[in-house]
């Protein structure tokens, strides 16, 4: 045996003594991916394997000829080094079956995005049921870190904060283990002998050691992984030393655009749109008139907000009207941009981000839907946005003179929970300025940071809170609330300060935007603002 086979065969053996914890995992829903952020964004397991790659270049090969397969190709001479002898990887690492779990190295930028492309064509023929459009390609540097923390947002390292080794509390077979394959220098962690070795001479295979609380390998070691926004890589390699496996860290020394042995890359999936199927029966006029309460001896009020599922029924025949998601990307709410108006996860939240002329047809098409019912509680009925003096009647729920719909001035109750879904900001952020008036700059810093102090980071459910006298719902906060007055609102929203959801105060677009948050600048629809509609019974 040549000493090229001898090092060879020793590397595999010594690896397979060492990778206890090395795993075999079947590829499952959307190629072994599984969620990071909800259920539209998701992040492969593993690192992309040597056998993936190989797919992706056996495709290449047959469909478009020898000279594209060349050029998606790793660069397999990255494992030629100045000191130590790799020289057999050179030859065997992507190709012998003993290295077909390993991740993929020697790739450039280029490749691993050209394999992505390649990916999304190949996971697009059969989608998961709900699933309409997919993307699959490499994450930013921000949904990496996300990724890695597994939902810790305190973790140093993707186990715990700065946790290298097994320690007490884990497994009693595997304490004392390290937890990622990176390089040791001396003295690290007490040493490297015996089973304080991570197991790995060079790479590791995929599902190798332990996952982190998302269930995804190797988010540090083994290789540096790829991100989008520049040349960097994130979760240092098999050669890095221990500051590269934390999380933050950002490593230079190793350039995605420049093919290396400690290189590769993880897909993320992103949901880029869903199947939205009807589903909501045919219209039937109880559905709105065992929801109004009534206010007046022939004005009646919807008990919430309109919700999402009640337009979604007017959409179904007027889709021009269907609400901007993508309003909440300007507040960071990337969720909520993919989905809102439409997933049954917010059927019950108030409607936002259409304009005023949205809900006049609306309130114009459940007139017309309500009369020609057969089985209708009134002969004759108008639906309409309320006038500001109606509407501030509604929300006193018949008592005169309140503050807020519970009354006032408070908002909080007795035992110290919010009344409403608003903007409480923090006495300490109220500072003044050199000339004694409130700093808004101090304000506007802080703005949303105690946004869910109230129960509820941005909208919520149409029946959270308590109920005014009348029985409705949010009359102060959740969605302000538009009145028959164009670019008029009432009520206050889930980010407005807490004036602002004072019965008798008027928002407009004059309105501080800082503090009433109902319209955006330069804009006809907002993530603050909904409306409820009213219900005058003309012929009993």
């Amino acid at each position: 045996m040549n000493l090229k086979h001898f090092i060879l065969t020793i590397t595999i053996v010594f690896s397979c003594l060492l990778l206890a914890t090395a795993k075999k995992k079947p590829f499952t829903f959307l190629n072994a991916a599984v969620p990071v952020e909800s259920d539209y964004l998701y992040a492969s397991e593993g690192e992309v394997s040597n056998i993936q790659y190989r797919e992706f270049l056996s495709y290449i090969k047959k469909t478009k000829g020898i000279d594209a397969y060349w050029q998606m190709h790793p660069d397999t001479n990255v494992w030629r080094q100045k000191l130590g002898y790799h020289e057999p990887f050179v030859e065997y690492y992507l190709q012998h079956p003993a290295y077909k779990e390993y991740p993929v190295v020697g790739v450039s930028k280029e490749q691993a995005t050209a394999y992505c492309t390649w990916l999304t064509e190949i996971l697009s023929k059969d989608l998961p049921k709900g699933i309409k459009r997919i993307a699959v390609r490499l994450p930013t540097k921000k949904e990496w870190e996300n990724a890695a923390r597994g939902g810790h947002p305190e973790y140093t390292v993707p186990n715990g904060v700065d946790k290298y080794r097994m320690g007490t509390g884990d497994k009693r077979r595997f304490q004392g283990y390290i937890m990622y394959n990176f390089k040791r220098k001396p003295g690290f962690l007490g040493g490297v002998a015996s089973v304080l070795s991570d197991g790995g001479v060079i790479t590791t295979p995929v599902f190798s050691y332990w996952p982190n609380d998302y269930g995804l390998y190797n988010m540090s070691g083994n290789v540096a992984e790829m991100v989008l926004d520049d040349s960097i890589v994130k979760g240092g390699s098999w050669s890095s030393s221990g500051h590269y496996m934390k999380i933050n860290a950002n490593d230079y020394g190793l350039n995605s655009n420049k093919p290396s042995s400690e290189v590769g890359f993880r897909y993320f999936i992103e949901v880029m749109e869903y199947d939205i199927s009807p589903g909501c029966g045919a219209f039937k006029s109880k559905w709105i008139t065992n929801e109004m309460e009534q206010v007046d001896s022939n004005i009646y009020a919807h008990k919430t907000e309109c919700t999402n599922l009640d337009f979604k029924r007017f959409l179904f025949s007027n889709p021009q009207y269907t609400p901007i998601d993508s309003n909440w990307l300007l507040l960071g709410a990337r969720e909520f941009s993919k989905k809102y108006s439409w997933h049954i996860d917010y059927f019950e939240y108030p409607v936002v981000n259409i304009t005023y002329e949205a809900a006049i047809e609306y309130c114009k098409w459940l007139t017309i839907k309500t009369n020609l019912d057969p089985k209708r509680k009134y002969k004759k009925v108008v639906f309409r946005l309320p006038t500001k003096k109606e509407w501030e009647f509604a929300a006193n729920g018949g008592r005169e003179s309140n503050m807020y719909p519970w009354g006032g001035p408070y908002v909080r109750n007795s035992r110290g929970c919010h009344l409403a879904n608003y903007n409480p900001i923090p006495q300490q952020h109220k500072k003044t300025n050199a000339k004694g008036k409130t700093d808004l700059m101090e304000i506007n810093k802080h703005v949303f940071e105690n946004k869910g102090e109230d129960g509820a980071e941005y909208m919520t459910s149409c029946k959270s809170y308590y109920p005014n006298g009348f029985g409705l719902y949010n009359c102060a906060g959740n969605a302000a609330e538009m009145t028959s007055t164009r670019g008029l609102a009432k009520g206050g929203s889930w980010g407005s300060t807490a004036p602002y959801m004072v019965i008798n105060a008027d928002l407009d677009k004059e309105s501080s935007y800082l503090y009433s948050r109902v319209y955006l600048p330069n804009s006809d629809t907002s993530p603050f603002l909904g409306f409820r509609y009213f219900m005058e019974v003309i012929e009993y």
